[in-house]
């Protein structure tokens, strides 16, 4: 199963993501808490995980960590989405172990191209998985994500 998993801990933008990833044909699982998050991502797999964190109480780098950390998690990249353009935010990231960052805002041809590019790095890395790559929307959306 072709899923990914958005982790966002405020409702309204995990609710706007998701919409975003539904509208181009992507097979969705959502949580505002890390911790379930974690535990989802061990009952579905998914092929992707994109996570934002806004809250400063939560510590986003410890969150890509723990998810790298597992031995069954650890292959699944991770995407940032954040409204944090900082040299030092994309690094600290990049160091706890995410495989690409995105900055807010971004449209829906961006977002569509970054994960088409990691669906077509784990079809070439798993050919025995079937329909990793979804199929394409029958018009394009553009979106401008929010904070």
């Amino acid at each position: 199963m072709n899923v990914i998993l958005v982790v966002n801990d405020y409702p309204q933008n995990l609710a706007l993501l998701t919409t975003q990833l539904l509208l181009l044909n992507y097979q969705v699982a959502a949580s505002t808490i890390h911790d379930d998050a974690y535990e989802i991502a061990h009952r579905l797999r998914p092929s992707l995980i994109m996570m934002e964190f806004s809250r400063v109480d939560i510590d986003e780098a410890s969150a890509i960590r723990r998810f790298k950390a597992d031995e069954s998690l650890g292959n699944i990249p991770i995407i940032v989405v954040s409204t944090r353009s900082t040299a030092d935010s994309k690094t600290r990231a990049h160091d706890a172990g995410c495989d690409a960052y995105i900055t807010k805002p971004y449209d829906a041809t961006h977002l569509k191209h970054i994960i088409k590019q990691f669906f077509a790095t784990i079809n070439a890395q798993s050919p025995a998985r079937e329909n990793l790559i979804p199929p394409q929307p029958t018009a394009p959306s553009q979106f401008s994500a929010g904070t």
